[in-house]
């Protein structure tokens, strides 16, 4: 599983639930709600990116305001399309219609995260920073911002930054897809990537046995990762 994230599936028919929006449509739901671990794999058999782009260009052709929910979603079709500019223009439109007491966190915490990767893509380093630290006003730390911002300084080549938060991200207690309503988890950011990262890290900074260890940890999750045996194979040669 490289993903997973909370959706609501089964409902009563009688209660009359619909389905709101264009594209990407939610339901709004209300009352007692049950949460389940039952889950469903998502194998798309094709993308219909195009098709959404289109729908959300010719609606803003014809003069719709767009919602906050609009504003999210073709922010992410933008951003699939690697339109990067155009994407945070209509992400900083939804961060923008949030209110202090706003219940749409995880939605906020997700355009975090695609803001920082955006900035990242156009070359703006310290905007791509700026917005996974953000990310804190609206929870506590996540593993997936703390590999954003390990990735960021190591880019730079700041080892012990870098190793800093890539340690956080391995000691922070591991999410279930349960604690969230709707949020996305990044399971490689819970379990293998930051270990993997630290190698290089350590390796760096001079400590091949810690770096070592970090390798170890992350063959526990991915034994046959070829990333992860050349470093082993690095790591335990004489030289």
């Amino acid at each position: 599983t490289v993903c997973s994230i909370r959706r609501d599936r089964l409902l009563r028919r009688e209660r009359m639930f619909r389905w709101v929006g264009p594209v990407h449509e939610y339901l709004v739901v209300a009352g007692r709600q049950l949460r389940s671990r039952a889950a469903v794999t998502h194998l798309p058999v094709r993308h219909h990116g195009e098709r959404n782009l289109g729908i959300y260009t010719a609606l803003m052709k014809a003069g719709r305001v767009f919602t906050p929910h609009d504003c999210f979603y073709f922010a992410n079709e933008w951003y699939d399309h690697g339109e990067y500019e155009q994407a945070i223009q209509y992400y900083l439109q939804f961060v923008a219609s949030l209110d202090a007491n706003s219940t749409q966190i995880e939605d906020a915490i997700a355009v975090c995260a695609r803001l920082a990767d955006s900035y990242a893509a156009v070359g703006d380093g310290e905007r791509a920073v700026t917005w996974a630290l953000k990310s804190f006003a609206y929870d506590t730390p996540r593993a997936e911002f703390c590999c954003r911002l390990g990735y960021a300084f190591l880019q730079r080549q700041q080892w012990r930054q870098a190793a800093f938060w890539y340690e956080t991200a391995t000691k922070l207690e591991p999410l279930e897809s349960a604690e969230l309503r709707c949020g996305l988890i990044d399971h490689p950011c819970w379990t293998w990537l930051p270990h993997l990262q630290l190698c290089v890290c350590f390796d760096r900074l001079g400590d091949r046995q810690l770096a070592w260890e970090h390798n170890e940890i992350a063959r526990q999750y991915r034994p046959s990762d070829p990333a992860i045996l050349r470093n082993k194979a690095y790591l335990e040669s004489p030289l």
